[in-house]
């Protein structure tokens, strides 16, 4: 196969691109080619100027500096590799022969224009002497510009693969986050009807349309935010906080938030949906079971480029043999996504602290949230009414 699919438009703009290094680069054998016939004037006694030199030499140089795009689309087109290994060899080789009588040509010219001590010989047999003393040379340049421009070209398609690699990688974690967060959607949606099946079944008509109410704007969110997997924290614990109104309606006096926000830390980037799932696990595993219910408190700060969101409650305890991937698919869920959007750089970490107190600690980098100001103000806009 190819090895390359890099198109003729675009590897005519990359020779367009390093015309300047092209020129760059030839420019050093001609300088010292020039250097070598001052010298040799001065060695003989011939004190010619050093302009002229370069005047001679450089002519049959730039012939290569411009043949040099040629030979590299020649080995795009014509690879020296199998299948026609053969018959590709056989034609640079011959274009290898062509370059050099066009070098020894325009040697001779410059030659026999610029030379301070014209020579009685005519220009078919200077051309041809030319072209034999400098055949290895040639034939060498040839096959020297036939690999850099291999290497030029396989550099630059082994940074286009790199880069396809990289924007699959980032499309398959956006698909992983993608089905992540739409998981979580239908497991919050069955848990907050089920807290409005057992208001209506206490006849609590008052809490259910309240309860209603409240899920419907939380719905609303859910909707409008669902291809968004960063917030800023403002937004997050907006979010939240309609959440616990939910089930401040369905635990009534039982349940006591307490909230301890750095003000430094509300435009901070976190996951969508992340409290929730938190809170989630606090509520029905540390407060539902105590009849007389308990605290939940919600904290953020920022310490030494850090960003460490809490979820606290005064309940019922972990369980023995507990572990934070087996618990639920909230809590299971946020360990996934964290992993997905931080890698090594976020944790997710539950304890059990002083007492009966828990602790969910989500600890991210700190970094500024780059939802667009726009969507952020007509989201706000469409919660006013």
């Amino acid at each position: 196969m190819p090895p390359t699919v890099m198109s003729d438009a675009t590897a005519e703009r990359l020779m367009r691109a390093r015309w300047p290094l092209i020129m760059a680069a030839w420019a050093v054998p001609a300088l010292l080619a020039s250097f070598e016939t001052y010298m040799f004037w001065r060695l003989a006694g011939q004190p010619h100027p050093f302009w002229r030199a370069v005047v001679m030499e450089s002519p049959a140089w730039v012939t290569y500096a411009l043949l040099t795009p040629v030979i590299f689309l020649l080995g795009r087109r014509l690879p020296p590799q199998r299948p026609h290994l053969a018959r590709n060899l056989a034609v640079h080789l011959l274009t290898a022969f062509v370059a050099g009588i066009a070098y020894a040509a325009i040697a001779t010219w410059a030659s026999m224009a610029f030379t301070p001590s014209p020579r009685e010989i005519t220009f078919q047999k200077m051309a041809l002497s030319w072209y034999l003393s400098a055949l290895p040379l040639t034939t060498l340049a040839y096959f020297g510009i036939l690999g850099v421009g291999a290497a030029i070209t396989f550099l630059g398609e082994a940074r286009r693969r790199e880069r396809d690699a990289a924007r699959l990688a980032a499309q398959l974690a956006e698909a992983r986050l993608g089905a992540l967060q739409m998981q979580l959607h239908p497991h919050f949606l069955f848990n907050s009807l089920n807290a409005i099946n057992v208001l209506a079944r206490d006849g609590d008509t008052f809490g259910v349309s309240r309860m209603i109410t409240l899920l419907s704007e939380l719905l609303r969110d859910v909707l409008r935010t669902d291809v968004t997997h960063e917030v800023p924290l403002s937004e997050e614990l907006a979010f939240a906080r309609r959440y616990l109104a939910i089930e401040l309606v369905r635990f009534e006096d039982r349940l006591r938030v307490i909230e301890d926000i750095d003000t430094d830390t509300l435009e901070l980037a976190v996951p969508c949906f992340v409290l929730q799932p938190l809170i989630e696990n606090a509520l029905r595993h540390g407060l539902a079971p105590r009849a007389a219910g308990g605290t939940i408190e919600i904290a953020a700060r920022l310490h030494n480029g850090v960003l460490e969101l809490r979820v606290q409650d005064d309940g019922a305890g972990l369980p023995s043999h507990w572990s934070v991937d087996g618990y639920g698919i909230g809590l299971s869920n946020t360990v996934a996504r964290v992993r997905e959007l931080y890698g090594p750089h976020g944790t997710v970490s539950v304890s059990q602290i002083s007492g009966d107190k828990t602790c969910a600690m989500i600890r991210i980098p700190a970094r500024a949230s780059n939802a667009p100001e726009a969507a952020r103000r007509e989201r706000e806009l469409a919660r006013a009414f």
